[in-house]
C-alpha cells in the first residue's frame, strides 16, 4: 500500500454541461453493457461522465457510486473502475489512472489523502487524467 494525495475536481454546472454534451456525442454503449434504460447502462454512462469530467478538469473525479452496483464475484471497486475506464481510452485518445483508497487519512473539499491498493480490499475509486 502507498499513501498518496489527489486533487479533486471542482465540478461546476458549466463543466458538467460540457461533459454531458461530450457524452451525448459518444457512441452508445454496446449490448454487453445492459439494455437501453437499464440500471447497468446508467452506471456505465455515469462512469463515462466521470472520465469526461476528469478529462475536462485535469483533476481526479470520484466514481465509487457508479462502480459499486456493478460488483459481483471476486472483482473489487478498483478492477471494475479500471476495466470500465480502459474502454474509453482509445475512444478519447487519452490515458487515465484509477486509484482506490482503502483508507482515507485526510480529506478536504479540494484533496484526498490516504492509503491505496489495487487487488486487495475495498474502497473509494477515483479516475485521473494522465
Amino acid at each position: 500500500m502507498e499513501t498518496i494525495t489527489l486533487r479533486k475536481a471542482k465540478v461546476t454546472n458549466a463543466i458538467l454541461a460540457r461533459a454531458v454534451a461530450q457524452l451525448q456525442e459518444m457512441p452508445a454503449l454496446g449490448g454487453r453493457s445492459g439494455s437501453v434504460g437499464s440500471d447497468a447502462r446508467a452506471k456505465g454512462d455515469a462512469i463515462r461522465l466521470a472520465v469526461l469530467v476528469a478529462l475536462i478538469t485535469g483533476d481526479s473525479v470520484e466514481m465509487t457510486d457508479a462502480v459499486l452496483p456493478l460488483m459481483t464475484g471476486k472483482s473489487n471497486e478498483y478492477h471494475l473502475g479500471w476495466s470500465r475506464t480502459r474502454t474509453f481510452e482509445k475512444l478519447l485518445g487519452r490515458t487515465f489512472t484509477v486509484t482506490m483508497f482503502v483508507s482515507v487519512e485526510n480529506e478536504t473539499k479540494m484533496t484526498i489523502t490516504g492509503k491505496t491498493a489495487t487487488s486487495k480490499g475495498h474502497g473509494r475509486v477515483f479516475v485521473t487524467l494522465n
